[in-house]
């Protein structure tokens, strides 16, 4: 950011896209205001230099870009500024709605009913009709930003004239059939002033402004941290900072990149990093709804960008949302990853949200969870891997749409390589699955150290079976799980689970089973009812479809409970005889508390 300092009279120009000039959701605005139009007769001069009339004496001016007036010239990136011939210079970029603002050292008052038109001199060199809009914002709380809206064509210097007091509007999202419209706002003070060239249209080109004036001079605008920027531009208000830096204080940097992450990409779904490909965009990196942060993309040479992140809480706490243009896909992963740095604090909050089935915020499917993450160095890149077990309510990961960064003390960190990965974080469980709950008596047991199965199973893998290898495992002391190992040859992965005769479940509604895996998202079950004559083959067998059992969080012990109604195939279950046990992909599971019960 550019300072030019001339003297006196403090005010800032600065280009930006003004914020209220859109939605909620980044969607460009649609107004209709009522257009003053300004006779293209007007008094009107070709000569870029001269602007068409002196300031009137006794009129207020807000600025006059002489060198006796002085005003700081901010360009903070969205379009091009600069004096030119004692008047402001701008570029516009061609965006539908972006504004050079004034921002005086005083407030402006525009309460008395006798300074109530704002009026400046506008050049362009194209005869073309444009649209040129003025807004009154920085308003105290109660009121509401106001505008006015006029037309101007011909090429030349000419005076355009806002009436505030007679032609207004509320400013989105306030005025009528807005979102929240509010009735019209009574004109107060404002501490600045923004200037549309060409509202609403892509208006590329060069024009300049010169004698602003109107309202009255109100009281001076405070400069709370004393660092000589008044509030009204200064980024960090309540901490002294430096000029050239927003008012904000300047900000130890890493001074390169951390480690390129080794990960096979097969194994990633990556949020950001230059490492990988991600498959959704993040669409917005800090979200207008944050409190006390601020947010920049930061380049530590030759195009490489890191996200900065600076908290302050200014009362209102220090968080930001960060937004993915869809749901991210990470139900294959059980890991997040993140690389941090930071030279002041030593942790901050991480919330990971999906959106669920239906990929809307707050459509009741919604999950979320929040864990704070410990930046272990002050002076390095910090690799942090957190397994996903530790967001214990995070229950989907299909469509991960949005993070939420909170700082846990006012400060700066950088992150970089945000992404979701798969790998083993343990090769096999190292505790129970939980005990079963359900009494006894409501309970057909099949396999689980609780009950007591009716019925004994004589082979745990089937000598037919293919691409699985089987194992009776003792996790703790007494306490056995079966173990299945899948890979596929060629023929499938699949095997069967024989009972030494049918169990009669005829009485049950639901079938359990406990299951835990490092590497593994889902697998597949089969239940076969051999029937009346209980031999396999005799005619009256039945099995279900081939059901999928959910493992939704890797490395623990997941309850499935599947409801045996949705198995509309298996219509008889009175000799219940084999399960079959299909793999989806390669990879181990560990079962245990195979059951009946209603």
């Amino acid at each position: 950011m550019k300072l030019n300092n001339l003297n006196l009279l403090f005010a800032v120009v600065t280009f930006s896209l003004i914020s209220s000039c859109y939605k909620g959701d980044g969607d460009a605005l649609v107004i209709e205001n009522p257009v003053d139009n300004v006779d293209s007769n007007d008094p009107a001069t070709t000569d870029p230099v001269s602007p068409v009339t002196p300031v009137e004496p006794g009129v207020t001016v807000i600025t006059d870009f002489e060198s006796t007036q002085g005003v700081y010239l901010v360009n903070d990136g969205v379009t091009s500024f600069e004096t030119s011939a004692f008047a402001g210079q701008i570029v516009n970029s061609g965006a539908l709605y972006e504004a050079a603002s004034l921002a005086p050292s005083n407030y402006i008052d525009m309460t008395s009913s006798d300074a109530q038109v704002i009026s400046f001199d506008l050049y362009k060199d194209s005869p073309d009709e444009i649209s040129v809009l003025a807004k009154l914002e920085g308003q105290p709380e109660g009121s509401y930003p106001v505008e006015v809206l006029v037309a101007t064509s011909g090429a030349g210097w000419r005076t355009l004239t806002f009436d505030f007091g007679s032609n207004r509007v509320n400013s989105y999202p306030y005025g009528d059939g807005q979102p929240e419209a509010q009735p019209l706002s009574a004109l107060t003070t404002y501490s600045k002033l923004a200037i549309f060239i060409g509202f609403g249209t892509e208006t590329m080109g060069t024009f300049l402004i010169d004698n602003v004036t109107g309202g009255l001079v109100g009281s001076a605008i405070p400069d709370t941290d004393s660092d000589g920027l008044i509030d009204t531009i200064d980024s960090c208000v309540g901490e002294a900072g430096e000029v050239d830096n927003n008012g904000c204080p300047v900000v130890i940097a890493p001074i390169g990149p951390p480690s390129a992450p080794s990960i096979s990409a097969e194994n990633v779904v990556s949020i950001y990093s230059s490492t990988y490909t991600s498959a959704v965009a993040v669409s917005e990196w800090s979200t207008s709804w944050g409190q006390g942060t601020t947010h920049q993309a930061v380049d530590l040479g030759s195009g490489y960008l890191v996200q900065q992140y600076t908290f302050q809480d200014t009362g209102s706490g220090r968080y930001t949302g960060i937004n993915m243009a869809s749901g991210v896909d990470a139900s294959s992963t059980n890991n997040i990853h993140i690389d941090v740095w930071s030279s002041d604090s030593s942790s901050f909050k991480l919330k990971i949200v999906d959106f669920g089935a239906d990929g809307a915020y707050g459509g009741g499917d919604d999950v979320e969870d929040v864990k704070e993450i410990s930046i272990s160095s002050s002076s390095d890149w910090v690799s942090i891997d957190i397994p996903l077990s530790e967001y214990p309510s995070l229950t989907t990961k299909g469509a991960i749409s949005q993070f939420v960064m909170e700082g846990t003390s006012d400060g700066t960190i950088f992150i970089d390589n945000l992404y979701f990965f798969a790998t083993a974080l343990g090769t096999s469980p190292s505790s129970s699955a939980p005990t079963p709950s359900i009494a006894a008596s409501n309970v057909i047991s099949i396999f689980s150290d609780s009950y007591t199965a009716p019925v004994q199973v004589t082979r745990w893998a089937t000598d037919w079976g293919q691409g699985v290898t089987h194992s009776t495992e003792e996790i703790v002391s007494g306490d056995f799980i079966q173990k299945y190992t899948f890979t596929d040859g060629g023929s499938g992965r699949y095997t069967g689970v024989d009972m030494a005769s049918g169990v009669d479940a005829s009485s049950s509604t639901n079938f359990h089973i406990d299951v835990w895996s490092a590497d593994l998202t889902s697998f597949k079950i089969k239940i076969v009812d051999f029937g009346a004559d209980g031999s396999y083959g005799g005619g009256d067998d039945v099995e279900s479809a081939e059901t999928e059992i959910s493992i939704s969080t890797n490395n623990q012990w997941v309850g499935v409970d599947i409801d045996l109604s949705t198995l509309t195939s298996l219509t008889t279950k009175g000799a219940i005889s084999q399960f079959v046990i299909i793999g989806t992909a390669d990879g181990t599971v560990y079962v245990d508390n195979l059951y009946f019960n209603n």
